[in-house]
């Protein structure tokens, strides 16, 4: 989860949701395992990987949160990825991947 302090008194909410008043120091919550997990947001929800966001739909901007967002995102988050990119591209390089008869996801 991601917790933020109301640096301000707010309203949040919109067109699809009630409007709620937030008072300045109020913790707010964001429950990003819930998140990642939503149906709504994401077309397979129960898979380990959050880089599938749905296309048939708009989709809110920050909904995958693995790194945080905004003004303080995760500094070591294009580190981080620079490092998957890396670790994926040598063990492409080492294997011949295929897809299988059994396969259930549309590549």
């Amino acid at each position: 989860r991601i917790d933020r302090t109301c640096m301000k008194d707010t309203i949040i909410g919109g067109e699809k949701t009630p409007s709620l008043k937030l008072k300045k120091g109020t913790v707010v919550q964001i429950p990003i395992y819930a998140i990642h997990r939503n149906p709504d947001f994401f077309r397979i929800p129960t898979l380990s990987t959050r880089e599938v966001p749905r296309k048939d739909e708009s989709v809110a901007e920050m909904t995958f949160q693995a790194f945080g967002g905004g003004p303080r995102v995760c500094i070591g988050m294009r580190f981080a990825m620079s490092e998957m990119k890396i670790a994926l591209a040598k063990l492409i390089s080492r294997f011949k991947i295929t897809d299988s008869p059994q396969t259930k996801l549309t590549l």
